[in-house]
């Protein structure tokens, strides 16, 4: 994060300028002001079943019907799985769904 010299506001970076939004003060980007975000992708998995993708992440869920411990979170906000070996929907607290 780059602050303006001028304002002391933060600065925005687009196409390799940083310029102050508060003021209009612009310099060209550095190597320090430039943002790298990297995603590692390694834990992400798919299970397939029955020739289906199933989507979602896997989670070390129990399932309460077949006590399998790989679930996948099929709502977040509900904190819902379904269980990747027998299919049993169920919330984050065991009971069915």
């Amino acid at each position: 994060m780059k602050f303006c010299p001028k304002c002391k506001s933060v600065m925005t970076l687009r196409n390799g300028i940083a310029s102050c939004r508060n003021c209009g003060y612009k310099i060209k980007a550095d190597e320090e002001m430039i943002l790298k975000e990297r995603y590692d992708h390694s834990h992400d998995k798919m299970i397939v079943a029955d020739g289906k993708r199933i989507q979602g992440r896997l989670h070390s869920v129990l399932c309460p019907k077949c006590g399998s411990s790989v679930s996948i979170l099929v709502n977040p906000r509900k904190r819902t799985y379904k269980c990747s070996l027998c299919g049993n929907i169920f919330s984050e607290n065991g009971s069915f769904t």
